[in-house]
């Protein structure tokens, strides 16, 4: 899948018109740019299900309008954010934002169909806007949401400040790993402590990208493994028994396959087994997993552009069994 498709989509993901502020003279924004991750004035690094790739800043009146722009898993997806540091929307944007019928309207007019739509909430307190499934013209699944909160609590200092929303958020993913829009909509919030947030962000998972227009180097199976440690991060869901995402593992990769060991629901001990099917690039085989507690699961993979190891199958109720290990 390329994600050319999704040039469009950053009409959505994008910054607000910017007459959307109260309380801004209407100067024009900086121009974008890249910053380290742990520079992120706001927690998505550390609140998405899939590793923020890249990170673009850009401001207005010394940084009264802050946009944020974060590119997940590569170019799957895009969270973007405009804040206003000692202002906020006017009333008829929130509106516009809390407008179901305007937040399914903007995504049909670029030809994708919405369903399973869910008013946000936030816990920082008032929120508009709406979180859904989505599907492109080709079928393709993808999670998307578009509405606004307030990340100040506090008071800004205007007499006819009633608390309305300072920050409207956008983002569309639609890659093969599980992406929580839920989790991001509800615990989107300020960095308080941008030097201690730096360091933490150093210990999320990251992800390496391959040169834009230039394809992976094909190198083996074997070969590609032992770029990575042998211990190492895996996102998983199992139905209700792993659902937030991220697990440690130990990885051991041999020519025709594989193990994977992780700690599983109720303390459990898992193992995975993998067995290579097709030993040409992109590769693709069969996996297993017993647990110490009963648990069993088994299903096919295969290595994407970018050198995942994509997984799905089911366990032994029947019950649906994804994930994903950064080779």
């Amino acid at each position: 899948m390329k994600f050319d498709k999704f040039t469009l989509l950053a009409a959505i993901a994008g910054a607000l018109a910017l007459s959307a502020c109260q309380t801004t003279r209407d100067n024009a924004f900086s121009e974008w740019q890249e910053m380290p991750i742990g520079a992120s004035r706001f927690n998505v690094p550390s609140i998405s299900s899939v590793p923020v790739t890249k990170l673009e800043q850009n401001d207005r009146n010394n940084g009264q309008v802050q946009n944020e722009k974060w590119e997940l898993a590569c170019g799957l997806g895009y969270i973007t954010l405009q804040y206003t540091f000692d202002a906020w929307f006017k009333q008829t944007e929130e509106e516009e934002m809390n407008n179901q019928e305007k937040f399914i309207a903007q995504f049909k007019e670029r030809k994708i169909a919405v369903s399973n739509i869910e008013a946000v909430s936030n816990k920082n307190g008032r929120s508009v806007g709406y979180l859904a499934d989505a599907q492109l013209s080709d079928g393709t699944s993808c999670k998307a949401a578009a509405f606004g909160f307030r990340a100040n609590r506090g008071f800004k200092g205007y007499n006819n400040d009633h608390g309305g929303i300072d920050t409207a958020v956008n983002g569309i993913y639609c890659g093969p790993m599980p992406f929580d829009m839920e989790k991001l909509t509800s615990q989107i919030s300020l960095v308080e402590d941008r030097d201690a947030y730096a360091i933490a962000v150093q210990r999320l998972p990251t992800m390496e990208c391959s040169a834009k227009g230039k394809k992976p180097e094909q190198a083996s199976w074997l070969d590609r493994s032992k770029e990575r440690p042998d211990y190492r991060t895996m996102a998983m869901t199992w139905n209700k028994k792993l659902t937030e995402g991220y697990l440690q593992t130990d990885v051991d990769i041999v020519s025709g396959g594989g193990t994977l060991k992780f700690s599983g629901a109720e303390s459990s001990s898992c193992t995975t087994k993998l067995e290579l099917t097709k030993f040409a690039f992109p590769e693709q085989g069969t996996w297993s997993i017993d647990c110490t507690n009963g648990d069993f699961a088994s299903g096919k993979f295969y290595v994407d552009d970018n050198y995942n190891l994509v997984a799905s199958g089911n366990g032994k109720t029947g019950e649906s069994v994804d994930f994903t290990i950064w080779l």
